[in-house]
C-alpha cells in the first residue's frame, strides 16, 4: 500500500494518538506485582548486528546471547540514528530523532528542556545507575541528568568492578535503572608502537584467526584513522578476526554478568534491552576503516535484543524496521509511565508499522528507510537508492530521476511524522568544554 503525502499526515497523526488511549500504563503489569519492573539497558557501542552468531553470522561470535534470546524478542531489523556514538546516545537516551534534540556536533549538549530517560524514570522513584566509557557519554553533553551513581570506565573489567561495587544498593533499591555502556569491541585506544586497531583481551585477540595480529604488523594506523592508509584483503580478513574476538570477548562477559544478576533475583521483574550505537565498517569499501560505516548497513543495521518482564513473544524473532528510538517508549510502558506523544518511536511491543518510515542523520549526511528502500544523501547532492531486498550490500545504487522522487516521498513521509508531533521546541545548548585529558583520550582513538 503506497499512500500519498497528503493522506499519510492524517494517518500518521491517528497512530500517535492510539497508544495513548491503548497504553493507559496499566496492560503489561504482570499478575501480582505491587511495583513496576527494573530496566537494564545496555549499549555495546560499535556492534554491528551481521558480525553476530546471533544473527546468523558464521563465527561463533555470540553464544550466550543466542541462548539467551530464547527468553528476548530478537528484532532483527533494527536501525540507529547515525554512525557517531553521541548523536545515537542522545537519541537512545530521549526517544527523540536527531533532528528533534539536535545534539549532532560535539560541542553541543542536550537541553535542560528535554528529559533523559533517567529522569523520567527517577521522578516515579526509580534509584539510577550508570557505567559509561567516557568517549561522548559524559558529563559535558548532559548524559550524567537523572542519575544517582554515574561513574566512568576503559574496560569491560573495570566496569565489572563499578558493578560489583554497587550491586547491593542496586538490588536494594528496586525499581532499578541500570545503564551500561561498553566500549571494548569499539577500536583500541591508539599507541604509536602498535598496529593494532582492534585489541581484545587475553587470547580473544587469536581465538578465529592465530596469526591475525602478526598480520597487522605493517599497517599504519595512525594513517588510517586519517582515512590516508587501505587495508590489504589480508589485512582486513585479520582486522575482521580480531573483532570478532571483541565480540566474543563482551560476549562472555555479558553472560557472567546477566548470569550473576538472574542468580541475585536482579531479573525476577525487569526488563532487559541489549543493543548498539552504531556498527563498523570493517574496510568493506576500498578498505577504509574511518567512520564506522557512514550511512550504509555496516553503520546503522544493530542488534536489538529485549527481554519483557511478562515473557512477551519470548523466543521470537521479529522481522520489521524498528529504530533505537523505540527504545524509551518501550522502557516508559514497561515502566508503568504513560506515553509522551512528543517522542518519535513506539513501543517495540507494538508490531511494526510497514508503513512507516526510519531516518538517520549526521549533517550533512542523512537516510530514510522504509521496507527494502534506503535512501543517501548527502546536503544537496544527488541522492542514492537502493532496494536492500535486491542488493543487501548496497553495491548498486540507482542515481536517476527515481533516486530524486523517492528521497523526496520518504522525506516527505518522514517530515509529517514528526510535524504531528507536539514538539518540544528547545534547542540544543553548548557543551562543557572537555578537559585535556579527555581531550587527548578522544585524540588517540582518532576523533578530535
Amino acid at each position: 500500500m503506497t499512500l500519498t503525502r497528503t493522506q499519510f499526515l492524517p494517518a500518521v497523526c491517528l497512530a500517535a494518538a492510539l497508544p495513548v488511549v491503548a497504553s493507559c500504563g496499566t496492560e503489561v503489569r504482570a499478575a501480582g506485582e505491587d511495583r513496576p519492573p527494573s530496566v537494564i539497558l545496555i549499549s555495546l557501542d560499535t556492534l554491528r548486528a551481521r558480525y553476530m552468531s546471533l544473527y546468523g553470522y558464521g563465527r561463533e561470535t555470540t553464544p550466550y546471547l543466542e541462548r539467551l534470546a530464547e527468553e528476548c524478542l530478537v528484532f532483527e531489523e533494527a536501525r540507529t540514528v547515525a554512525p557517531w556514538t553521541l548523536i545515537s546516545h542522545m537519541s537512545m537516551l530521549t526517544g527523540l530523532y536527531p533532528e528533534q534534540h539536535g545534539v549532532n556536533d560535539d560541542d553541543l549538549a542536550l537541553s535542560t528542556e528535554i528529559p533523559f530517560l533517567t529522569q523520567r524514570l527517577a521522578e516515579t522513584g526509580y534509584q539510577t545507575f550508570g557505567f559509561y566509557k567516557p568517549a561522548f557519554i559524559g558529563v559535558p553533553h548532559g548524559h550524567d541528568r537523572g542519575f544517582d551513581v554515574f561513574e566512568q570506565h576503559e574496560t569491560a573489567a573495570k566496569a565489572g568492578e563499578h558493578l560489583q561495587a554497587h550491586m547491593p544498593q542496586i538490588l536494594a533499591s528496586q525499581p532499578s535503572f541500570l545503564f551500561l555502556h561498553l566500549f571494548d569491541i569499539h577500536s583500541a585506544p591508539y599507541q604509536h608502537w602498535s598496529p593494532l586497531y582492534y585489541r581484545p583481551p587475553g587470547d580473544y585477540g587469536t581465538m578465529f584467526q592465530e596469526d591475525a595480529p602478526l598480520r597487522l604488523v605493517d599497517f599504519d594506523l595512525a594513517e588510517a584513522r586519517k582515512a590516508k592508509a587501505r587495508l590489504t584483503p589480508d589485512q582486513k580478513e585479520a582486522l575482521t578476526a580480531m573483532y570478532d574476538g571483541g565480540i566474543r570477548y563482551v560476549d562472555d562477559t555479558l553472560e557472567m554478568w546477566i548470569e550473576g544478576w538472574r542468580a541475585a533475583g536482579l531479573l525476577d521483574n525487569a526488563i532487559l534491552v541489549i543493543t548498539a550505537d552504531h556498527g563498523e565498517s570493517l574496510g568493506q569499501r576500498g578498505g577504509l576503516i574511518r567512520g564506522h560505516g557512514k550511512m550504509f548497513q555496516e553503520a546503522l543495521h544493530v542488534p536489538l535484543i529485549v527481554r519483557f518482564p511478562d515473557g512477551y513473544r519470548a523466543g521470537e524473532r521479529e522481522s520489521g524496521l524498528v529504530s533505537i528510538v523505540d527504545i524509551v517508549p518501550t522502557i516508559l510502558e514497561a515502566a508503568w509511565i504513560e506515553p509522551d506523544p512528543r517522542l518519535a518511536g513506539r513501543s517495540l511491543r507494538t508490531p511494526p508499522d510497514p508503513e512507516r518510515v526510519l531516518g538517520a542523520n549526521r549533517s550533512p549526511i542523512r537516510a530514510r528507510m522504509h521496507g527494502p528502500w534506503k535512501i543517501i544523501q548527502m546536503g544537496n547532492k544527488p541522492p542514492t537508492l537502493f532496494n536492500l531486498d535486491e542488493d543487501p550490500l548496497e553495491q548498486d545504487p540507482i542515481r536517476d530521476g527515481a533516486a530524486w522522487l523517492k528521497m523526496e516521498e520518504l522525506d516527505g513521509w518522514f517530515e509529517a511524522d514528526l510535524a504531528s508531533r507536539p514538539a518540544f521546541d528547545a534547542p540544543p545548548i553548548p557543551a562543557h568544554p572537555y578537559d585535556k585529558k579527555m581531550r587527548a583520550k578522544l585524540e588517540a582513538l582518532g576523533y578530535v
